[in-house]
């Protein structure tokens, strides 16, 4: 075997390590802080055993550990709790099986923020570190430095409880860690301060109308059409042309739009999703209604991808509206005082030429926070112009079109709508009571009144 040893390399913690590839397995042997004397000498050390030949990677010695310590103490789990991986490592491997789970893109951000915290706070101590006393101070940590409210520090604290349940099915922490902080009583509204979470409040078309003047078009064509459709903002940023298929395994192939015409002959479109939200607790598509008004605003984007994409690609593109801030004069970030050369002309043109070349359509889309942005940077504008008093975000459209429902359609209609698997759900986050469903139970009760009362008077 030729003397190659691997090079020395450094995680995001700060930590030392040797790794190789044998037989398509990667094998990785720590050697302590980098940068220290004791880093530098494990790392001779291996230098000599590797020329030695002496290196055994499935099992390899400890060389960021003392000499005196067995392997005994480090391999396993030992009756001190002590793991050979730590809490960066461990979560590290976490969150790659996490990437691979059939979860949504934001469950899988909410893992790694989560997480993360926890390796600030004690990424470089063993998996057993944890105890009750340490998450009391996790969820203080969430209060104090990061100003966490009480439903993000309860998701959080569930996703530390997964991770220690995966720890313990792959045997880098002892059962016993898990179980002590599985039998805590989850936080309390209140506790630490926490104030009671209020509920999402609904926003009606006439917030919307406030911040439209502060939008581009596609914006605010996205923002109109998901409020008539009641849609998540992760659906309407999905929205494909005419000739978008599934690319889910299960439906491949299957068309996204469909059309439905009633015996008066009114045609109503509607789009399926095949991925959603619910997927797991309904298995089934998402089918949401596309009303007219909603229609005729999707034309000029469903024509537009007819010609660009051959009607596969997504309705609402950055791209677009990057064109349109041009238009309008927005666009401040090649501003100059001097006229441009024709030879800076000509660059300038290729280079647009170039990128949109590059552009994939396929790829061109809205990602999770730019739509927020965009929204909460208009409603920054309508409340320093005067129009709207507080900022909301896009996911509140979806509550204004359920409340609508909730008191003109009923709770069933608004649960169909929005397309959530229990009514409850609807109820409690949604569509709370209202003073007008109350008002139409009174009139309905008002009605019979005169029939109740003069079937009383015969009785008596």
């Amino acid at each position: 075997m030729a003397y190659r040893p691997p090079a020395l390399q450094i995680d995001r913690n700060g930590r030392a390590f040797v790794s190789k590839m044998i037989d398509g397995e990667r094998y990785k042997i720590p050697m302590g802080d980098a940068g220290s004397p004791a880093c530098r000498q494990a790392y001779q050390e291996f230098k000599r055993d590797y020329k030695l030949g002496t290196v055994d990677w499935q099992r390899p010695r400890r060389y960021d550990q003392p000499h005196s310590v067995s392997p005994s103490e480090w391999d396993f789990p030992g009756d001190q709790g002590e793991t050979k991986l730590t809490l960066a490592e461990a979560i590290e491997m976490f969150l790659e099986e996490t990437e691979m789970r059939d979860i949504s893109g934001e469950e899988k951000h909410r893992y790694s923020a989560s997480l993360f915290e926890i390796i600030r706070l004690w990424g470089r101590k063993p998996v057993d570190y944890l105890s009750p006393k340490k998450v009391k101070a996790f969820r203080r940590h969430l209060v104090t430095y990061k100003g966490w409210g009480y439903s993000m520090i309860w998701a959080a604290e569930t996703k530390l409880r997964a991770f220690l349940a995966w720890a313990v099915e792959e045997e880098f922490a002892d059962a016993r860690t898990h179980w002590r902080i599985s039998q805590m009583k989850k936080i309390k509204k209140g506790e630490l301060g926490l104030a009671k979470p209020k509920r999402t409040a609904p926003v009606g078309l006439e917030s919307l109308d406030a911040i439209t003047p502060f939008l581009l078009r596609t914006i605010k064509d996205m923002a109109m059409v998901q409020f008539l459709c009641g849609m998540r903002p992760g659906e309407v940023r999905r929205l494909r042309g005419f000739a978008a298929r599934s690319m889910n395994p299960e439906w491949h192939g299957e068309k996204n739009w469909s059309t439905y015409t009633d015996p008066e002959g009114e045609v109503t479109h509607f789009y399926t999703f095949f991925e959603h939200k619910n997927m797991k607790k309904t298995d089934e598509p998402l089918v949401k209604a596309i009303p007219k008004a909603a229609m005729e605003i999707l034309e000029k984007h469903l024509e537009r991808e007819n010609q660009v994409s051959d009607g596969e690609g997504y309705l609402f593109r950055p791209s677009v509206a990057r064109e349109e801030r041009i238009a309008a004069g927005l666009w401040t970030r090649h501003t100059r005082k001097t006229k441009k050369t024709k030879a800076e002309e000509r660059y300038c043109a290729a280079q647009k030429r170039l990128t949109a070349a590059k552009l994939d359509p396929m790829n061109d889309f809205y990602k999770r926070n730019s739509y927020n942005t965009a929204i909460r940077e208009a409603c920054k504008a309508a409340i320093k112009a005067g129009m709207l008093e507080e900022i909301w975000s896009p996911n509140q459209l979806r509550h204004g079109i359920a409340t609508h429902l909730a008191q003109h359609g009923g709770l069933e209609t608004a649960q169909r709508y929005l397309g959530h698997a229990e009514p409850e759900v609807t109820r409690k986050f949604y569509a709370a009571r209202t003073q007008v469903e109350l008002a139409k139970v009174a009139k309905m009760v008002q009605r019979h009144a005169d029939e109740w009362i003069q079937v009383t008077r015969l009785k008596d």
